[in-house]
């Protein structure tokens, strides 16, 4: 303990020295460079949320067990017929409750579940299915339904590629849990017009599509599910994809794992309907080919809107190794801000060299980031603001952009581009570029009425790296761009190195 009080009082002692040198260096310079915490990433897998299951019966609720209807676990012969006579006789009787014992089950045919109806497993239900299914659960125009305590083995058809675990259309309160699948086929879940649907402790392993795909959701929670996939177009997607039906909103994005999926993460989108009142907040994103967390609207899709977003406190750990893309992305790819009212913060992002932005926020508006980490390497800048307004940039830790030169391509460790009233307060910006790649702490690109304030622009390495600490630049555009921006107090690790003009040009 005393060890790590004396290294806690060197390392103050060494920020207050370099403070007072700045200062003598920059007189006309009174604000303090903030220290902004690194933030460390837990890259395990383990959902910290999990909840382990077992069998827990109402004892005043009667419930059925298809061993009644001639299911023999371990037996190796089919129990798809027990099971849906048991289903059948649970409705007619008025039960609720059906079980499925410890052991191997064997199923060529779909369970259809019905209104009213709690499938639930042993815990150790190991399904096995024999024949090539579109599901192997059907959930269609029922209410009121659980599955849970059950493991599926599709290793029999995984090259079918088209089993879905769970097909759910047009129902209500509909509760998915504690289901492990592997080898999954297609997806694990395919939903369309759910209301009232929960997901939650589930394990998904090697799906070849969509891991757990979500159209229309009203009231939607995913939460502590583990998903990793190898294979799988996106580990989560969920879209507002149908005109004429439902408000679609409430979605809970919430304490799952994602990882070592072919596309994006976590991503929500906006394509023929509107969505709104979303909040993904503590995952762990690790190893996608895409986008870690993306929350847009398509191209071509002009009339939708996504708003009431808040993202915060995710871990992203490599991203974008398939398509250089963003670890965050909140954007409207049409340029009509439909997609705002947002606020991101307290996330984690690492970068490792292969992503194009750490953060990306283009055509959106009225969108909050703060007390971001950002570090480790992102082949542009680390966040871009492109053709938005109404953005807020606050108390950010930016570190190791602009890593990789190209030609006519504009770069900064934060990048305004086209862009109109933003705000950049309180950012610490930190060895962007590299020797062979000089870049800009800031660039204020072709865009208007923004305030760049009190930001403290650095670097420490052996090599110098930085060509500006903040740049201004209205290159190739008429006299309206750059104009009316405010600089003011920003904390400069090298003396003169600003460039302010309203006429100043930047040529990459």
């Amino acid at each position: 303990m005393k060890v790590y009080r004396i290294l806690i009082i060197i390392v103050g002692i060494a920020v207050l020295l370099s403070i007072l040198t700045l200062k003598e260096k920059n007189e006309d310079i009174t604000i303090e460079a903030p220290i902004t915490p690194i933030k460390a990433v837990d890259t395990s897998d383990e959902v910290v949320n999990y909840e382990e299951y077992s069998l827990t019966l109402d004892a005043e609720e009667p419930y059925i067990n298809i061993m009644e209807f001639g299911a023999i676990p371990n037996d190796g012969l089919d129990d798809s017929a027990s099971i849906n006579q048991a289903i059948i006789e649970a409705v007619n009787r008025g039960i609720k409750v059906i079980v499925l014992p410890s052991g191997e089950l064997h199923i060529s045919d779909t369970i259809i579940l019905e209104h009213n109806i709690s499938l639930m497993g042993s815990g150790d239900t190991n399904i096995i299915i024999l024949n090539e299914l579109e599901a192997l659960f059907d959930i269609t125009e029922v209410s009121h339904i659980k599955l849970c305590g059950i493991t599926i083995d599709n290793k029999n058809f995984k090259l079918h590629d088209i089993i879905y675990g769970v097909g759910a259309k047009a129902s209500e309160d509909v509760v998915i849990e504690h289901i492990h699948s592997s080898n999954g086929g297609r997806s694990f879940i395919y939903v369309k017009n759910i209301q009232n649907l929960s997901l939650s402790n589930n394990i998904i392993k090697d799906t070849s599509y969509r891991a757990m795909n979500i159209y229309n959701p009203n009231n939607l929670t995913i939460d502590s599910n583990s998903v990793d996939t190898n294979a799988s177009d996106f580990g989560i997607n969920v879209e507002a994809g149908s005109v004429g039906v439902y408000e679609m909103k409430d979605v809970f994005i919430t304490n799952n794992v994602v990882k070592n999926t072919e596309d994006g993460g976590i991503t929500v989108r906006a394509l023929r309907n509107s969505m709104h009142s979303i909040i993904i907040s503590n995952n762990k994103i690790i190893n996608t080919g895409k986008a870690a967390i993306k929350a847009t609207i398509e191209v071509g899709y002009e009339n939708t809107s996504l708003y009431n977003i808040k993202i915060y406190e995710n871990e992203i750990n490599r991203f974008a190794n398939n398509y250089k893309e963003a670890g965050i992305t909140v954007s409207d790819y049409n340029g009509k801000m439909n997609v705002y009212d947002a606020e991101v913060y307290n996330n984690t992002i690492i970068g490792t060299g292969n992503s194009f932005y750490g953060m990306r926020f283009q055509g959106s508006k009225n969108i909050r980031v703060h007390n971001n980490t950002l570090k480790d390497g992102f082949l542009d800048s680390g966040i871009l603001v492109e053709n938005s307004k109404d953005i807020i940039l606050e108390n950010n830790l930016v570190q190791d952009s602009c890593i990789q030169k190209k030609a006519n391509v504009i770069q900064g460790g934060v990048l305004l581009s086209m862009s109109e009233n933003c705000t950049l307060l309180g950012n610490t910006i930190k060895n962007n570029g590299t020797k062979s790649n000089p870049a800009i702490g800031i660039l204020v690109y072709r865009t208007i009425k923004s305030e760049i304030s009190n930001n403290y622009i650095f670097e420490d390495l052996d090599e110098k790296s930085q060509k500006h600490a903040i740049y201004e630049s209205d290159e190739g555009g008429s006299e309206n761009w750059s104009k009316e921006n405010v600089f003011i107090n920003n904390y400069l690790s090298d003396e003169g190195n600003i460039v302010i003009s309203e006429r100043s040009v930047y040529k990459p």
